[in-house]
């Protein structure tokens, strides 16, 4: 039988000492980094880079409860779906004005209900329309539609809540229309941290979305540096954004001159 490749994630660096220690014993190969060779994730929660590929890569994400039954009959046990992690275990959610019906939901896969913000609050969920006012209040909270949750719910998988996040900012015809950077999508580079803080509160004032990697979607890219970026995607200046903001529009044509 081929050698058994376990990945660990969201667990202390003590604790996957022990998971190593352990799966070592049982004839595995423990890995630190989620390689190509991965057969199996222990995780204590979703949301995480190594969770999100294990997902898409549909490699078994598995409670900690797996690898302890293994170590007990001194083999490991091959039926992953029984030790399969909850949907919403180990996260605290804070269901922002959503029926009732679906906070009962998060609650049946896993998750922990809270009814405020608090420092460990995975994130918010909450109705599209709702979404910019909470930005503006918790701008370093994670907020999301409740559509995510739909599709979570309805796949029964975990979806990365960005790409529900940035789809339903473009396509809602309502939001367009109330918000002038309703169809942007911003990434800011090579800013100063102050400064990127305060073109983000613009970004959510105007409507826009703000994420903080590039991904496809992306519309624009706000650096001082225009040639550092030959992607097909509009660069522009932070003056450029805040003369939007002035004006109440998505100025179109050139770049602003920095």
């Amino acid at each position: 039988m081929a050698t058994l490749v376990v990945c660990a994630s969201g667990f202390t660096t003590q604790e996957k000492a022990k998971i190593s220690e352990n799966v070592t014993e049982l004839g595995g190969k423990f890995e630190a980094d989620l390689t190509q060779a991965a057969q199996v994730l222990i995780a204590k929660h979703y949301g995480t880079l190594k969770t999100q590929t294990s997902s898409d890569k549909n490699i078994p994400i598995v409670t900690i409860k797996w690898l302890d039954d293994s170590y007990r009959k001194k083999k490991f046990n091959d039926h992953f779906m029984r030790y399969k992690l909850n949907l919403f275990a180990g996260l605290k959610i804070w269901p922002y004005r959503i029926p009732k019906e679906k906070t009962r939901a998060i609650q049946k896969k896993g998750g922990q209900i809270v009814e405020n913000f608090s420092p460990d609050c995975f994130c918010v969920i909450t109705a599209n329309k709702n979404i910019s006012y909470l930005q503006y209040c918790l701008p370093e909270t994670k907020i999301i539609p409740e559509e995510w949750l739909d599709e979570c719910l309805k796949m029964n998988k975990w979806i990365d809540p960005q790409t529900i996040v940035i789809a339903k900012s473009i396509n809602d015809d309502d939001y367009v229309q109330e918000y002038y950077l309703g169809k942007c999508v911003f990434w800011v580079d090579g800013i100063d941290p102050e400064e990127e803080r305060d073109l983000k509160e613009l970004i959510i004032i105007g409507g826009g979305t703000y994420v903080n990697k590039f991904l496809p979607r992306v519309t624009h890219i706000i650096t001082r540096d225009m040639k550092k970026h030959p992607l097909n995607v509009r660069k522009v200046s932070p003056e450029w954004l805040r003369d939007c903001s002035l004006q109440k529009i998505c100025i179109p044509g050139p770049i602003a001159i920095i």
